[in-house]
């Protein structure tokens, strides 16, 4: 029996600023790997100043400033009957909403179609290729200068709690959006689904958190415990840093998100996912006892304090025990290659 107590609106809401330099953001907050609401964020946006007026159509705003020479572009269609949620269907062969790759003209005519018989979203399209008039006007002074926002618009559309490799700052420049977060120790309580078979991706929760079943999910009320939540309007943002599971919620008919991934402390080519399978690969078909060994060895060299653990040896003979900085990085790179190839 689904249990409707469980309201996101009731969870507390993530520290709330509203406005940071970029200094104090790398150096006080964003190393400590918790959520950061922006309200005010984008308020000099100018497609915020337009989502702020009064009955601004919106959906004809952002069309207008489509790029003519557009490449197709991804649709997905939610039917009613899934309320806008986006996940599988009952016995999980499959997905219960449809993707199509269409034109950008057809995309725009189904999400505002007067008798629209799903909700329609397009997500994660790259703003320089489809809306490249946007681009300079979308101006973030927290992430690296070169980076590409990635832009998501449509109707109601519901995401599972997943999470992200890299760290995120999403901008709501149209309607509104809840988000719900998890810290990641509480994976565990969050049911999370198959690996390789998911919507988007990146594993998801099997958890309807709008609506939690708790006799099929009961450890879902730790989770809800350690939850954040908040609603936000257009000009907020939110720093959802990785790997918090977050659930993404558009509340309006009509919808804009702006959001940015970058992580300025791996290597493009060591990508956490990644190693997190591969660390299955090695370790999850040994004997329980050995893995127990490796769990410890992890500790030692991945996740216990380093300025205590390695504090014996020499700082110049430390090596990749050091500070791994840009060279270490590449030279601990091409040692991990060397090892792969023997």
């Amino acid at each position: 029996m689904a249990n409707k107590s469980f309201s996101t609106s009731l969870l507390p809401e993530p520290l709330t600023v509203k406005s940071i330099a970029k200094e104090v953001f790398q150096r006080e907050l964003q190393g400590q790997c918790v959520p950061i609401v922006i309200k005010g964020f984008a308020d000099d946006w100018p497609i915020v100043k337009q989502a702020k007026q009064k009955h601004a159509d919106m959906a004809a705003y952002l069309h207008s400033m489509l790029n003519e020479k557009s490449p197709k572009m991804s649709l997905t269609r939610i039917p009613f009957s899934e309320q806008s949620r986006m996940f599988y269907s009952p016995d999980m062969h499959a997905m219960n909403f449809g993707v199509a790759s269409l034109h950008p003209q057809n995309c725009f005519e189904r999400m505002t179609q007067t008798n629209r018989d799903a909700d329609y979203a397009t997500q994660c399209a790259p703003v320089s290729s489809y809306f490249p008039s946007l681009t300079d006007a979308l101006h973030n002074p927290l992430v690296p200068a070169n980076l590409s926002p990635f832009i998501w618009f449509g109707n109601k559309v519901i995401v599972a709690p997943h999470f992200d490799e890299s760290d995120n700052i999403a901008v709501v420049a149209a309607g509104k959006r809840r988000f719900t977060l998890f810290p990641p120790q509480q994976t565990k309580n969050l049911y999370i689904g198959p690996l390789e078979f998911t919507p988007a991706g990146q594993p998801i929760s099997l958890v309807d958190i709008l609506n939690p079943d708790l006799s099929a999910h009961p450890h879902y009320m730790e989770a809800y415990n350690h939850g954040l939540s908040v609603e936000l309007g257009p000009g907020d943002a939110i720093y959802i840093p990785s790997p918090w599971w977050h659930h993404v919620q558009s509340l309006s008919e009509f919808n804009i998100l702006i959001n940015y991934w970058w992580n300025e402390s791996t290597l493009t080519t060591a990508k956490p996912l990644a190693a997190l399978l591969h660390s299955m690969q090695a370790f999850k078909s040994l004997p329980k006892a050995q893995r127990q060994a490796f769990k410890a060895m992890l500790d030692y060299y991945v996740f216990d304090d380093e300025l205590t653990t390695h504090q014996h040896i020499p700082e110049h003979a430390k090596g990749l025990l050091s500070d791994l900085n840009a060279t270490k990085r590449v030279a601990l790179e091409e040692w991990i290659e060397g090892l792969l190839q023997k």
